[in-house]
């Protein structure tokens, strides 16, 4: 756990490894080393740490409540995760699934095993792994996914919003073992309806079942918190059950996956 504090040295065995496969040929989702590898490039260019960058850049512009590494001022504010208790049945499912997993699946998401007691701790909350402790309030994820997707040009421009939201191309997942289209750096709603019925909808699950998405056919943000955990790695039905909610209320009935 200590290593993924140090950015001088994830970034530099991240430098040295050797791709697993070709690059283009497969997709194998990157959950702990996009940040690692996003990061170095914002450093390299700019001087700052991904954080510093993302708070004068994009939180502090928007006054979204968003934070990449954690001030001392700030940790009284943050909420205790809570474990996940998982019951037989769910621990069998997650042996199943392991055992038929390609085995990107587990050099992905088990170095390091994450047991959900972790981001309690001070030096985590400080610390910048930008791809897994990130801090926000519900409320400052969708100010930040909303930007992308309101037409206001606030932050980014429109071809290059229109970039960021394009899809890289659907396949199976070697690390999530499911069907996925990805754009840059955001996963697509698709045909399951990950983040609503609308397919071009985009957004992110996160540790434990939060997740922040935005629609822009209809020009809105979502976003969701908590600090009980879940068990899956996407799709919590918590989640779920209030974008269901959500698209009803806007008079659109739901699609794929979003059930309440």
């Amino acid at each position: 756990m200590a290593d993924l504090g140090d950015w001088e040295k994830m970034t530099s065995l991240l430098a040295a490894q050797e791709p697993l496969w070709e690059p283009g040929t497969v997709s194998g989702y990157h959950a702990v080393t996009f940040g690692f590898l996003a990061g170095e490039i914002v450093r390299k260019i700019t001087g700052q740490s991904l954080g510093r960058f993302f708070a004068d850049e994009v939180a502090g512009p928007l006054g979204a409540d968003v934070h990449i590494g954690l001030a001392e001022s700030d940790l009284g504010r943050c909420s205790e995760l809570q474990a996940h208790w998982f019951t037989h049945d769910e621990r069998a499912l997650l042996r199943e699934r392991y055992a038929a997993a390609h085995p990107a699946m587990a050099q992905a998401l088990t170095n390091p095993s994450l047991k959900g007691a972790e981001p309690n701790d001070r030096a985590w909350r400080q610390a910048e792994i930008p791809a897994v402790n990130g801090h926000a309030t519900a409320l400052g994820l969708a100010t930040v996914l909303g930007s992308l997707a309101d037409g206001s040009e606030r932050l980014v421009r429109a071809p290059t919003i229109r970039a960021a939201r394009t899809g890289q191309g659907r396949c199976d997942d070697l690390v999530l073992g499911e069907p996925v289209e990805f754009a840059l750096g955001y996963q697509l709603s698709g045909p399951e309806g990950h983040f609503g019925p609308e397919p071009a909808a985009f957004g992110h699950d996160g540790f434990g079942g939060s997740a922040a998405c935005a629609d822009p056919q209809r020009g809105m943000a979502f976003a969701y918190v908590m600090n009980r955990m879940g068990w899956g790695l996407a799709d919590d039905p918590r989640k779920m059950a209030l974008l269901g909610a959500l698209y009803r209320s806007l008079g659109r009935g739901t699609a794929g996956a979003v059930t309440a």
